[in-house]
């Protein structure tokens, strides 16, 4: 006697989806690939390539004029670097430090320009003799005094409690004459003192005093 095999249900034919691709997502695929190797090549080009940039051959001490001496060419590399670019070389010549630059550093934008005359006060230039400035260095910004003293021919018969006092402040650093007979510098002192210290200072009759630093 023979048994029958059993009869299986016929298999259900299964439906293959074929994988739809976005148009859209494809192209933002592409562009951000473009743009990220664009972004790399920038970068790498930014960290390999130089440019002339404008460097001091000495250290020059705020207030001072800037003479092309003071300058140098020298070739930077890398991103993120400020630097004023050497073709402004001439912008640069006769504008006073802002700031102080030390000898072999980068000119930055911001170190240089036209010094101000502040509200209220007024800069007066002094040459003054040996022996009338302290010989200790006085950056710009140093607080002073400026005494006036007696005319040499009746100096026998000046009270010091009468000589001339004003307070004042460094401008431009004490510098030796061409001649090398005297100093060089420039205070700011309060307007409604400008015109007796003009006086006394051609006269020769002006002291510098030092004051301490607040």
């Amino acid at each position: 006697m023979s048994v029958a095999a059993p009869t299986l249900p016929p298999r259900t034919p299964t439906t293959q989806l074929r994988a739809r691709r976005n148009p859209r997502l494809i192209l933002v695929g592409v562009l951000t690939m473009c743009l990220g190797g664009l972004g790399a090549a920038v970068l790498f080009d930014q960290a390999t390539s130089t440019r002339p940039v404008l460097s001091t051959t000495r250290t020059v001490v705020r207030g001072e004029t800037i003479k092309e001496a003071d300058l140098r060419i020298v070739e930077i590399g890398g991103a993120g670097v400020t630097a004023v670019d050497a073709g402004r070389l001439r912008d640069v010549v006769g504008q006073v430090a802002l700031t102080d630059m030390a000898d072999g550093s980068l000119v930055a934008p911001t170190a240089f320009g036209q010094l101000k005359v502040n509200a209220g006060t007024s800069q007066v230039g002094l040459r003054l003799t040996p022996g009338r400035v302290p010989v200790r260095d006085m950056p710009a910004g140093t607080p002073v005094r400026l005494v006036g003293v007696a005319a040499k021919a009746d100096q026998t018969s000046a009270a010091p409690g009468d000589a001339f006092v004003t307070s004042a402040v460094v401008v431009t650093a004490p510098r030796p004459t061409p001649d090398g007979t005297g100093v060089m510098l420039d205070v700011e002192i309060p307007a409604d003192k400008a015109v007796v210290v003009a006086q006394l200072a051609a006269a020769d009759r002006v002291v510098v005093v030092r004051e301490p630093v607040k």
